[in-house]
């Protein structure tokens, strides 16, 4: 397939990705967590928009949720480890 081609074809993606994002960002409904794909789906928000957006939230199975009887373990490795 030549690039002409191939840039076409991307550009047909883009462009109906686009579409699907502009619909799905006017049909989030608000307060039920999905608010970040709004941002994370668009492919012009930059990196730094989006990392703040992709740590997972406190009570959800995070590293950082202390309910979360895997993410204590590893806490538990960690100060064994460095205590030896």
């Amino acid at each position: 397939m030549a690039a002409s081609q191939l840039a076409t074809k991307l550009e047909v993606a883009r462009s109906a990705y686009d579409a699907e994002l502009t619909a799905m960002k006017s049909t989030v409904i608000q307060g039920q967590g999905y608010e970040p794909y709004r941002v994370l789906f668009d492919r012009t928000s930059s990196g730094a928009t989006k990392e703040p957006l992709l740590k997972p939230a406190k009570g959800r199975g995070g590293e950082n949720d202390s309910a979360n009887p895997l993410s204590n373990k590893r806490k538990e490795r960690k100060m064994e480890k460095s205590a030896n």
